[in-house]
């Protein structure tokens, strides 16, 4: 099940894009039964997305991303999960935070973007993966 809100969070505006949907969609067809993704973030508007830290051409700017995390799995293991699914072009893994989330997008081109955000900087994601799956 999938809670949280996909709106603007400032202005309430925005939607996500038909392919995000997809894709989430796909993603909970493949989660444990009963497992619910928490969204913490989905479209922002540029007021918002400067206050959330995004970066200035964010793919939530333009409805093709969400972050969310799953209380029932371990980070990693939702992590796994998501990789299953081909549409996310984007996958960011923010281990820093008070709750570890995924950031998951649809970006327009056809390079697969794999990042992890620790302690403040974005490293490359084989680089942590490594550090954290060895």
């Amino acid at each position: 099940m999938l809670i949280g809100q996909v709106t603007c969070r400032c202005c309430h505006g925005g939607a996500l894009t038909l392919k995000l949907m997809l894709a989430i969609n796909a993603l909970e067809e493949i989660m444990p039964r009963g497992y619910d993704l928490h969204i913490t973030s989905g479209y922002r508007c540029r007021k918002n997305n400067k206050k959330s830290g995004g970066v200035s051409d964010s793919e939530h700017l333009f409805g093709r991303a969400i972050d969310l995390y799953c209380p029932q799995l371990h980070i990693l293991d939702l992590l796994y999960i998501a990789l299953q699914i081909s549409s996310f072009k984007g996958i960011g893994l923010y281990i820093d935070c008070k709750i570890p989330r995924l950031h998951l997008d649809v970006r327009s081109t056809t390079k697969q973007a794999r990042w992890c955000k620790k302690n403040g900087v974005f490293v490359p994601f084989e680089e942590e993966a490594k550090q954290v799956l060895f």
